[in-house]
């Protein structure tokens, strides 16, 4: 233990590093292949596979990369189809095992502490919840990897800081870009890990901006190597992962464009099988035409309308719902009529020439499946209660011959009034086309056209809200609306078909691959905002609040074998308590440094025959610095440094030979540090500006509250207290002992930072939230555990007896160890997954003694 302790041996680290990664992998592979079942969202990443395999376009809310991925860990493999799954979740499971090591390690190279990076590991490994996420076909394994990875990076470059341009430096920054660009591509959450690192470089550029000896040339130099591996190396990798993906799938799915149809004509003239793949049609509207409508705008939603009434309680009888539908079908039909006369062929077509519908014109919407006419009325809307209603009424038309008659005599006399007392001014709409001219004609696929209805003077609009489930089958809201400005009413033609004009081809309107990269993720970013809880019920109530505190759990399968996603409440409690004392500890390092109170080196003054507790002389002394662990003295070497990097200045060096007369320094006068009087120790300490702050009682007050309310005093029993007051009062400490210090703090800093980065945010987001959305932030707040708890015991020896100090350091490790290990014995199966004979039963359950919440769904 103590050779554990020291950290020192090659051998030890190796030992501890290949034990956990052991136990990691062991521990995701537990169970693998149980249940045989899909489990939560495997169904989604696991028929996302089959479609890339089978080169079939699909649309998911979050970037491809994870997606890409994992069809190409199974081809590689060469796995045969009955271990399919197996294969997967194995892929899975080692990616959530790489988190092991990489926390291990981020933590040895923050604090180069063998305690605190076994402390990580040990938390990382035996973490119920991050098993779990670890062990099934999901992107959180991948997330998680390239999320650790990225700052793990980030500790590489912090490293190598101090060697500018040298290869550690470059492979640093390649390795940070290039998993920036991995963690983008599998999910926007990893936006978080990249907003760390691009602080951590701005502020290390602001630094070298503000070291005014560095060239300016210099600096701009650092800013376009960071340019280059974490923006442009990260875009290079997203934009070659999306060009795989739009590469591989080139086929639509079915008829019904259920996903592509999202997304817009030129996007889907692309998919192979999709009916605007090689589409020619008429290029301009025609009365008479069969078309679909397609609302203009970004995700539109076709035209619709299906053998379903509004309820008759509140809008009246026999009004047929006119709904928006997002994919392909019969129901999208719609015929374009004369404002008063009946198609007069038998395929109901207009006989004689052409009229093509113009800016300005009337026409009807006859739709063809349901025979009704799209109307509008007076009755306020059902869900969007500020528009009209729009509806569909039952329209017979006239027989083809009678019609014939009636559309003869109505042309011979213009001045008639009425050809059709059937038709009445609330089936009437006017076409006006966005920024056309008067007499322009509806071009398809390319004109925006506004339908607005006369009596009322609003538009058919799309209001973006769903009608009910139980009589409006969730189906998008079609209303007439008095804002007839808003860009929501704008409609375009897709299909145009009529049998008696020349079809043309569209395929210049094809998208190319960076207007369907740039669409895609258009259509993402308003499907995400879309994802909003629908109710309070158990799976959709998370709230970012519940998450540290592990109030919740999530059941994902529960058919004769239960599995629940629950984290190590041990180790979530112990987190929560650490990530309360960090802010304490960081609040109290800047307060120190404002104060005045430095770390001061182990230097003894010696005076030149001076005698013992004699005061230093100004202008008088002759004073030599020893450095103790070294017994050298400060010299001055006359010799010049190098013009390159030291300017030619002085040499400055610390000489074994103590009775060199260039050791020998004298105080010209009194420092800031000396040259206060006690009058002035009320207001001010060592210099203006940390009066100014004092007065203001900001870090004498605040500090002291903040540790109150966060309980910093009662959860640290003094330890922390005593280290600082210890320092305040001017006690020396070893170098290493400073240097520890230093690294704690850095890593405390931005190890919280990046816990608050990836965790806040989600306070911000009207969604749907998962309990594992917070498993990202948990794997910081883990290793921050680590680097506060392990600075803790390796600091024993500063306040105990050496041999107390190494008693207790034995004893806190293997009570540390003892309990991680026996909270995840009682919970492990919790994750892994139980039998469950019966369904669940509360009452009943295998853990009820360890649930602590009701909540818990164990």
């Amino acid at each position: 233990m103590d050779e554990f302790r020291a950290g020192g041996s090659n051998r030890m680290w190796w030992t501890v590093f290949w034990v956990f990664v052991a136990a990691a992998v062991g521990s995701r592979l537990h169970f693998i292949t149980m249940p045989y079942k899909v489990v939560w969202d495997e169904a989604h990443f696991g028929k996302m596979v089959s479609w890339y395999i089978n080169r079939t376009f699909f649309f998911d809310v979050h970037p491809v990369g994870g997606k890409v991925e994992h069809p190409l860990t199974v081809q590689t493999l060469q796995c045969i189809i009955i271990l399919f799954y197996v294969t997967f979740r194995q892929g899975c499971a080692l990616m959530g095992a790489a988190l092991v090591p990489l926390g291990f390690h981020i933590v040895w190279t923050l604090t180069k502490s063998l305690p605190a990076s076994t402390f990580a590991a040990g938390l990382i490994t035996f973490e119920v919840g991050t098993i779990t996420l670890s062990k099934f076909i999901l992107l959180d394994p991948l997330l998680l990897f390239f999320i650790m990875a990225s700052f793990h990076g980030l500790t590489f470059m912090h490293e190598a800081a101090d060697r500018s341009f040298s290869k550690q430096w470059w492979f640093a920054y390649l390795y940070t870009g290039a998993m920036l660009g991995c963690v983008m591509s599998v999910k926007f959450v990893g936006l978080f890990v990249v907003l760390v690192v691009g602080l951590y470089a701005a502020l290390d550029l602001w630094q070298k901006l503000g070291e005014l000896d560095r060239p300016l040339l210099s600096v701009a130099t650092h800013f376009m190597a960071r340019v280059l591996t974490l923006i442009l190396l990260p875009a290079a990798i997203y934009v070659s992962v999306f060009f795989i993906h739009d590469q591989l799938l080139f086929k639509a799915k079915t008829l019904h464009a259920a996903d592509e149809g999202t997304f817009s004509p030129g996007f889907q003239m692309r998919l192979k099988t999709n009916f605007l793949n090689n589409l020619t049609q008429p290029k301009q509207l025609a009365y008479g035409n069969v078309i679909t409508l397609r609302n203009a705008n970004l995700a539109g939603i076709y035209l619709h309308s299906h053998n379903a009434t509004y309820p008759q309680e509140k809008v009246g009888k026999n009004k047929q719902q006119l709904t928006g539908f997002g994919a392909k079908d019969v129901n999208n039909y719609f015929k374009v009529l004369f404002p008063e006369e009946d198609p007069d062929l038998e395929n109901s077509f207009y006989d004689g020439l052409p009229e093509y519908v113009m800016n300005g014109d009337w026409v009807r919407l006859y739709h063809l499946t349901t025979q009704s006419l799209v109307s509008c009325d007076r009755n306020m809307s059902l869900v969007t209660r500020k528009h009209n209603l729009a509806y569909a009424k039952a329209y017979n038309l006239t027989d083809p011959a009678v019609a014939a008659k009636i559309n003869r005599a109505f042309d011979d006399d213009p001045e008639a009034s009425v050809s059709n007392p059937n038709v009445t001014m609330w089936q009437l709409w006017s076409v006006h086309i966005v920024g056309g001219q008067p007499g322009e004609a509806v071009k398809v696929l390319d004109s925006r056209v506004k339908f607005i209805c006369l009596p009322l003077t609003c538009a058919l609009t799309w209001s973006r809200e769903k009608l009910p489930l139980k009589w409006g089958f969730n189906q998008q809201e079609i209303t007439c609306s008095k804002n007839v400005m808003d860009d929501h009413t704008n409609w375009m033609v897709e299909l145009n078909l009529n049998p008696y004009l020349k079809n043309e081809s569209f395929s210049h309107l094809e998208s190319g691959f960076f207007s369907r990269m740039i669409e895609t993720h258009r259509v993402m970013t308003f499907i995400n905002a879309r994802l909003k809880p629908e109710g309070e019920d158990r799976y959709n109530s998370h709230r970012p609040w519940m998450w540290p505190f592990c109030l919740k759990s999530q059941v994902w399968f529960d058919v004769y074998f239960r599995i629940v996603l629950l984290g190590n409440p041990i180790i979530f409690w112990i987190n929560l308590v650490f990530l309360v004392v960090v802010p304490g500890l960081i609040i109290a390092h800047y307060y120190r440094l404002k104060r005045g109170h430095t770390d001061r080196p182990q230097v003894r003054v010696h005076i030149v025959g001076g005698q013992p507790g004699e005061a230093v002389k100004v202008l008088d002394s002759r004073v030599k610095f020893i450095c103790l662990p070294l017994t050298c003295a400060l010299t001055w070497s006359r010799e010049k440094l190098p013009l390159k990097w030291g300017f030619n200045q002085q040499e400055i060096t610390c000489s074994k030979n103590v009775m060199d007369d260039h050791t020998n320094w004298m105080p010209e006068g009194e420092d800031r540090y000396n040259s206060h009087r006690p009058w002035m120790w009320p207001f001010c300490l060592k210099s203006q500006v940390w009066f100014d702050v004092y007065f203001r009682i900001v870090l004498l007050g605040n500090p002291i509250i903040f540790w109150i309310n966060l309980v910093f005093l009662v959860v640290v029993p003094g330890l922390i207290i005593a280290h600082y007051y210890r320092l305040k009062r001017g006690h020396t400490d070893r170098p290493q002992v400073r240097e520890q210090k230093e690294r704690m703090i850095f890593a405390c800093k931005w190890l919280f930072l990046a816990y608050l980065f990836h965790y806040i945010p989600f306070y911000t987001m009207d969604r749907i939230l998962y309990y594992h959305h917070y498993f990202p932030a948990l794997q910081f707040s883990s290793m921050l555990t680590a680097v506060v708890f392990g600075y803790l015991l390796e600091s024993l020896d500063t306040w105990l007896p050496v041999r107390k100090a190494r008693l207790a350091f034995h004893w806190a490790t293997g009570v540390f160890f003892a309990i991680v290990l026996y909270s995840f014995h009682l919970y492990c199966y919790v994750g892994y997954g139980h039998p469950t004979v019966s369904g669940f039963n509360p009452d009943n359950s295998t853990f009820k003694n360890i649930r602590v919440f009701d909540s818990w769904e164990i």
